[in-house]
C-alpha cells in the first residue's frame, strides 16, 4: 500500500507564499482585538498583498 504524503505546516510571508509550488491551504491570522473592534484594515492589506502575488 503506497504511503500518502502527510501535510506540513509552514508559516511564511507573502514572498514565501509566492515562491511556493503546489497546492496550499492559506490561514490568515486575525486577532481577537481586530474582530472585536471591527478593524479589518490589517487583514485586508494582507489579503491584498497575497492577491497581488
Amino acid at each position: 500500500m503506497p504511503m500518502t504524503p502527510r501535510p506540513s505546516v509552514v508559516r511564511t510571508d507573502v514572498d514565501g507564499l509566492a515562491a511556493f509550488q503546489g497546492d496550499a491551504l492559506l490561514v490568515l491570522e486575525i486577532s481577537k482585538r481586530e474582530i472585536e473592534t471591527g478593524n479589518i484594515a490589517s487583514a485586508l492589506e494582507r489579503l491584498h498583498a497575497i492577491a497581488e502575488s
